[in-house]
């Protein structure tokens, strides 16, 4: 493959591929929408060149010029140029734009504060407000599931918790295998600390709650 010459794969390896890399690490950390084919194709190319930006003068003088003298060490840069540098990247676009210091100066990338709050994979208690008036608790915990953006917001508790009329966490509803909540069923969502659980689960503490 002599990349000089304009070879189509070549040509793809360094302008497309890592946008692709670059785009594929940050979707994994940041929940979006799905772009079309075209608006993929062009965001894959605008990171691809700002790897090629990147790394322009080492390509050029001294990783091709090494292309037949020192195959081995001429592919190993490649891969590191093609797929880690663009993993990297992708992954520092993120911290970038998550980070405190930038935080009113460019557009935070989480798209909703639900994937903010359940990104973070804390446990809780929650208690959940339904629009029919009655209410539906439970615990937030490792086996717990929250859906994340674009798709539509629901969450899975994996302990249902009996409340009393103020609200307060009473006991766990007796052989609950969990509770599945739809955010378009509710009015209001109150989360609490965990504080005071047991280690079979089974308790809080309702001064806490």
């Amino acid at each position: 493959m002599d990349l000089l010459t304009g070879d189509r794969l070549g040509l793809f390896a360094l302008f497309i591929l890592p946008g692709v890399i670059s785009l594929k690490v940050y979707a994994l950390l940041v929940p979006s929408e799905r772009s079309t084919a075209a608006e993929h194709l062009v965001d894959a190319l605008a990171y691809g060149l700002l790897n090629l930006g990147l790394w322009a003068v080492p390509i050029f003088w001294v990783v091709l010029p090494r292309q037949s003298s020192s195959p081995v060490l001429f592919w190993l840069a490649m891969v590191a140029i093609v797929v880690v540098s663009p993993a990297v990247l992708g992954w520092v676009a993120y911290r970038l734009r998550s980070s405190r210091r930038l935080r009113g100066r460019v557009r935070h990338p989480i798209p909703t504060a639900w994937d903010h709050f359940f990104g973070r994979g804390e446990p809780c208690w929650m208690l959940c407000r339904l629009k029919t008036g009655k209410s539906v608790a439970g615990y937030f915990g490792p086996d717990s599931f929250a859906s994340s953006f674009p798709h539509r917001r629901d969450v899975y508790l994996q302990e249902a918790w009996l409340v009393d009329e103020l609200g307060r966490f009473k006991a766990p509803v007796v052989g609950s295998a969990g509770v599945l909540i739809s955010m378009d069923d509710c009015e209001l969502i109150e989360f609490f600390k965990v504080d005071g659980r047991t280690n079979e689960g089974t308790s809080a503490n309702d001064d806490q709650l």
